[in-house]
């Protein structure tokens, strides 16, 4: 458990340099909202692609492999963010190589974190929360020194992040006396592929897998958005992303009370979002409305993927992780290129508008999930 938990914050202290500056670094250094979106489109697409192949991967190699895979792959990431500035392919290429990085992790995180609770007597919902937890801390750990040697270098942060990724790396595969499931796992027989076609066929009739998918992508435009916005703002932005982190942690420590366990949580959510379209006239204000949009958004996260992790099996549970992302990835490229093309003819509450009603639609599916019959 203790070597997983310092793997989740490594990796997550790792990503905090492209959580806190990534789009702000791309905007600096002459890209625009456009190119971007394109960016983050290339992402979802490559992810859409791999999706499936790296979560089979994970349920046959063990989803440990995976996600010590991921981070070899996001260290590569991060070495290509240092020549960003002076190539848009080099930019293309590390776009790439994380989207295959996030395909490996992307299922088999939630897994591993699911059978290193049920080793210590954990359920799912509690899993989720602990992984949710120490992924929030190590954004803030590694966002906040990214963000100081960013105004020293900002090429050096990238190198920073990539030390991050493989210090997780090293942590996780030293401290584990499992280190030999590395390569048990390879002997795994594969399960046949009508197995995989089977499964995957039910999940597209299930609200719950409907509900996971339009929650990964419920908040694209607000987190495209608020690097741009607190920038503009005095308190700077270290500040609002410490801010608004913390009242993601306080989000952690509620998730599992009854009163979230309804459509008004998505309502609610919802309206903050399109709130943030007035953030030129809210001042100071946009940071309070934004935190609080994080604080409802970990917490539908949680209750919808631990609602999700419950109703499928060990045995398929990365593969059936991928075939969300997958999902969420398809369906997201068209948002992402709409909301990047909105902002910059800054259209910014049109964009929001767009996570708004994906956010309504998450809900909509998790209360016919949970709705007993």
């Amino acid at each position: 458990m203790k070597s997983f938990k310092a793997f989740v914050f490594l990796y997550f202290s790792g990503l905090g340099g492209f959580g806190i500056l990534g789009i702000l670094y791309l905007l600096e250094i002459g890209y625009s909202f456009t190119e971007i979106s394109v960016l983050s489109s290339i992402f979802v697409i490559a992810i859409f692609v791999l999706e499936l192949p790296t979560g089979i991967v994970a349920d046959i190699k063990g989803a440990r492999y995976s996600i010590l895979l991921s981070a070899v792959l996001r260290f590569i990431t991060a070495i290509g963010y240092v020549y960003a500035a002076g190539s848009f392919t080099i930019l293309i290429v590390a776009t790439l190589v994380g989207a295959v990085s996030e395909s490996f992790i992307s299922g088999a995180l939630q897994s591993e974190a699911i059978s290193t609770g049920k080793r210590n007597q954990i359920n799912e919902h509690q899993a989720i929360k602990f992984l949710t937890r120490y992924r929030l801390i190590g954004s803030i750990f590694g966002g906040s020194i990214c963000y100081a040697v960013y105004q020293y270098n900002a090429t050096s942060t990238w190198i920073v992040s990539g030390m991050l990724f493989i210090l997780a790396y090293l942590v996780y595969v030293l401290s584990s006396r499992r280190h030999a499931n590395l390569v048990q796992h390879i002997k795994v027989k594969v399960p046949p592929i009508a197995e995989y076609k089977q499964v995957f066929y039910n999940l597209f009739n299930r609200a719950f897998f409907w509900a996971a998918v339009f929650k990964n992508i419920a908040a694209i435009a607000p987190m495209i958005l608020w690097q741009y916005i607190f920038n503009l703002l005095d308190f700077g932005i270290l500040i609002g992303f410490i801010f608004y982190q913390i009242f993601a942690l306080i989000a952690t420590t509620i998730s599992n009370k009854k009163i979230f366990n309804n459509i008004y949580l998505f309502i609610v959510n919802a309206i903050l979002i399109l709130l943030l379209g007035f953030f030129p006239q809210l001042g100071y204000i946009a940071l309070l409305i934004f935190s609080l949009h994080v604080m409802l958004q970990v917490i539908q996260n949680i209750i919808v993927e631990s609602n999700f992790q419950k109703k499928i099996s060990n045995k398929h549970r990365s593969s059936c992780g991928s075939l969300v992302s997958a999902s969420d990835s398809l369906i997201s490229v068209p948002q992402y290129l709409a909301i990047g093309l909105l902002f910059d003819s800054e259209y910014y509450l049109y964009g929001l508008l767009i996570s708004s009603f994906t956010t309504l639609l998450s809900g909509i599916f998790y209360t016919r999930s949970i709705v007993k019959r």
